[in-house]
């Protein structure tokens, strides 16, 4: 064997054997959903929806098909941090929506990781045909979004921890009767991305060359460093390339704004160095946010609200993704 083609196999057995470098995707299907934010308070309701796509009928030998998948609730309370479990079993494209705050009565407010499990064993497996998303609507003002939820795909792992009765690759093996945590590592579960970003917003107020209308918005982020405050970086642009920057604090979950973080977010402010020409004046710009420990993951929803008069016009997405580290999130 030649030495050229003896370090072509070299690169290539290292390629095939590297974790994957994958990010989560937003809308994506996955082992693992996240979604950063469900709310039960007030007069805000929230209602989650998970869609299993595998349409296989196919029988296994313990009588499950293998379109057949148990899913783990597990809901992470803003407050206190604690979680709170429920399962359900779904067919072969079956789909659920839930109202958190009815699922689990008086749960109020936080964040949801959803969990494809074996429905024989109940042990977490591959499985990448989940699909969610979440509506949130407001009773009060009459306004609704809708955003997508964090898909992680559980990498193969040509059976490391054995398979279920239907050949589907166990993702980990219980230590002492308990899995501990879920590792979004790249051979678990796919990595949490190093920073998330928010590609346009309006900033906050009413923009002089349009005084009817006045810009708000919320800010929603689930951090997995648990109940301890954990410091994070706003790093931000105006629409003329203007750079700002700020440090605030997270835990656990966290309901916010733009404002709260930055005073550069506001409409005279980010105004300041901006272009008067794009957007009929209205001052805008984009950013990142960056959890400031290495080994804590940051994921987010953002919200904005323009009313104009009466009128309310109300529209909210999932924050995109950039990057990867490597973060573990506990199982109840």
């Amino acid at each position: 064997m030649s030495s050229r083609t003896l370090l072509a196999c070299v690169c290539f057995c290292l390629l095939i054997a590297s974790p994957s470098l994958a990010q989560p995707r937003i809308g994506g299907l996955g082992s693992v959903l996240i979604f950063p934010v469900f709310k039960g308070t007030g007069n805000t309701t929230t209602l989650v929806t998970v869609t299993n796509t595998n349409q296989s009928e196919v029988l296994c030998g313990n009588g499950f098909r293998e379109g057949d998948v148990e899913v783990r609730f597990t809901y992470v309370d803003a407050g206190t941090c604690l979680q709170m479990d429920r399962q359900e079993s779904l067919s072969p494209a079956d789909t659920i929506t839930v109202s958190p705050s009815q699922h689990i009565p008086g749960l109020g407010e936080g964040y949801l990781v959803i969990e494809a499990l074996d429905p024989e064993t109940f042990l977490p497996i591959d499985f990448d045909f989940l699909l969610g998303s979440a509506q949130i609507l407001d009773t009060s003002a009459q306004t609704k979004f809708t955003y997508l939820a964090y898909g992680f795909e559980a990498p193969s792992n040509q059976g490391a921890f054995g398979s279920d009765s239907c050949g589907r690759d166990f993702v980990d093996v219980p230590a002492s009767g308990h899995f501990g945590t879920i590792d979004f590592n790249g051979a678990e579960y796919d990595f949490f991305p190093d920073s998330i970003l928010l590609d346009h917003f309006g900033g906050e107020g009413s923009p002089p060359s349009v005084p009817a209308a006045t810009f708000s918005n919320r800010l929603w982020l689930m951090t997995t460093g648990g109940a301890a405050p954990e410091a994070f970086n706003l790093l931000g642009w105006n629409n003329n390339e203007v750079r700002f920057s700020s440090v605030s604090q997270s835990s656990c979950a966290s309901d916010t704004t733009l404002g709260s973080i930055s005073l550069s977010t506001n409409q005279s402010i980010l105004s300041t160095g901006g272009d008067p020409g794009e957007l009929f004046g209205i001052a805008s710009g984009w950013l990142t946010l960056t959890s400031n420990n290495p080994s804590v993951g940051i994921l987010g929803v953002f919200s904005q609200t323009i009313s104009v008069g009466p009128r309310v016009h109300r529209s909210g997405r999932t924050l995109q993704v950039s990057g990867t580290r490597t973060v573990s999130l506990g199982r109840p």
